[in-house]
């Protein structure tokens, strides 16, 4: 006699399937509804015990930026001038396919730049993938053959913390082009470029384009405070902009929140911000180049929900443990 589980089990199954998929035509599932394309969005590439998984994620709510006096605009149209290409590339015999790297101090807008480039992306109908590893290239085999010519951006944060977790020359490979890759776009991120050595920063088949995102002018930190503080007295604002010189976004949402929400002391919260920013140059010059880490948060990890740790195991080699 079946429990209530059971019997509930079996319900949930026969209202949720109603075709098979077979990949043999000897073996067949039940399955639900299945689609031909993924809709256009963001999504995880996930290498599962069933084979590649493709999980739909949720975009940032938060507004987005284009500054006048940054790199930011010439980091989108590169990939859209780049999505116009192809038929160029493929007479000349060129694997279409590139990469560019962002880099610069922590909330100075390198994250702005990858939303802001795969919202174009996904507005002609492409995937933005959000996690990297090197079981990226099973996912794309599957999903290049579902869908041979969809644009496919690529994004790989914080790219010296990943070059620790894996084995470099696995990440290497993918960007190398060794393994033949069409119409991908890799968008590349870090705040310490001099841990990344020449075998990343300066070879071309790897990231042609190296852009530096730095701190915002006064004319971009002016924008971005009216924008979060659009009713905020002029005269205050324009205080703001001005004697906050060498600040990143993110500090200034942070003196925004300390001050005008929570209403402690502008000049107390500067001080406090000043000192976060003066411990963020500090870190950048003390940190010698190529120097590991012995353990690191793994980003491609966390960015699926779980916070993996990265342990060195060996000179050539790292593991990965959920």
């Amino acid at each position: 006699m079946r429990s209530r589980t059971e019997d509930k089990s079996m319900e949930e199954l026969r209202g949720s399937t109603h075709q098979y998929a077979t990949g043999n035509g000897v073996s067949f599932r039940p399955c639900s509804s299945t689609c031909h394309k993924l809709p256009p969005g963001v999504y995880q590439f996930c290498q599962t015990q069933d084979g590649p998984l493709f999980r739909r994620t949720d975009s940032n709510p938060e507004k987005l930026f284009e500054f006048p006096d940054t790199n930011i605009g010439k980091v989108v149209n590169e990939i859209e001038k780049f999505w116009s290409l192809e038929s160029h590339f493929l007479a000349h015999r060129i694997n279409y396919k590139r990469g560019i790297l962002l880099y610069g101090p922590p909330g100075t807008g390198k994250s702005c730049a990858i939303r802001i480039a795969s919202n174009k992306v996904i507005s002609r109908g492409g995937i933005v993938v959000s996690n990297f590893d090197p079981e990226f290239l099973s996912c794309y085999e599957a999903f290049r053959t579902n869908e041979p010519d969809t644009p496919l951006l690529v994004i790989i944060e914080d790219l010296d913390a990943i070059l620790q977790c894996y084995s470099e020359s696995s990440i290497l490979n993918i960007l190398d082009g060794i393994y033949h890759l069409h119409k991908v776009v890799f968008l590349a991120t870090t705040n310490y470029p001099q841990k990344l050595g020449p075998r990343i920063i300066n070879r071309p088949s790897r990231f042609d384009r190296r852009f530096e995102i730095g701190y915002p002018s006064e004319e971009s930190r002016l924008i971005y405070l009216k924008s979060i503080w659009p009713d905020g007295p002029e005269s205050t604002v324009s205080d703001w902009a001005a004697s906050t010189g060498g600040f990143s976004f993110a500090h200034l949402k942070e003196l925004f929140v300390s001050v005008h929400l929570l209403e402690n002391e502008f000049k107390d919260a500067l001080d406090v911000i000043k000192s976060m920013r003066d411990a963020i140059v500090e870190q950048q010059l003390d940190e010698p180049s190529g120097s590991p880490s012995e353990a690191v948060e793994c980003p491609a990890t966390l960015k699926g929900g779980n916070v993996g740790l990265c342990v060195k195991m060996d000179p050539r080699e790292t593991s990965c443990n959920a």
